[in-house]
């Protein structure tokens, strides 16, 4: 029997080496990034969310969010849902990218990858940000 080793690169290239150390707390860092996302929804969307849940979990920050749908998408769903699954599609690219430009400025750490789904039947949305470290916060 052979054995395979995989040697291909970790997901997390820096993680456990080190931790980042915030300047806020907690329930401050919660209330900071449910503005900052609540600003890019409204910058993409011209709209604000309904309501939003933050839990952050060493590496990773995750945001369960309700949406109102924007009319234009509503509309564009009746006449052609492929397309509006399109576009919703481009519009999670660039949320993502706006985010995680956005929380690296803001906070001077690593994001590794920002994870987002959004059912538009629900309006629900999940969002997972990935950061290279372990984030701390002071008491």
């Amino acid at each position: 029997m052979k054995m395979v080793v995989d040697s291909s690169p970790s997901p997390y290239p820096l993680r456990g080496k080190n931790t980042h150390q915030l300047h806020l707390s907690l329930g401050d860092f919660k209330q900071h990034v449910q503005r900052l996302n609540n600003q890019i929804n409204q910058s993409i969307f011209k709209t604000g969310l309904k309501e939003q849940r933050v839990e952050v979990l060493k590496d990773k920050v995750l945001i369960l969010s309700k949406h109102s749908r924007a009319h234009l998408l509503q509309s564009l769903d009746e006449l052609d849902p492929q397309a509006s699954r399109t576009l919703d599609l481009y519009l999670l690219q660039k949320y993502k990218s706006d985010l995680k430009r956005v929380f690296e400025e803001e906070f001077q750490i690593n994001v590794l990858s920002v994870l987002k789904d959004y059912d538009p039947e629900t309006e629900l949305a999940g969002t997972m940000i990935l950061f290279s470290q372990d984030i701390q916060f002071t008491s």
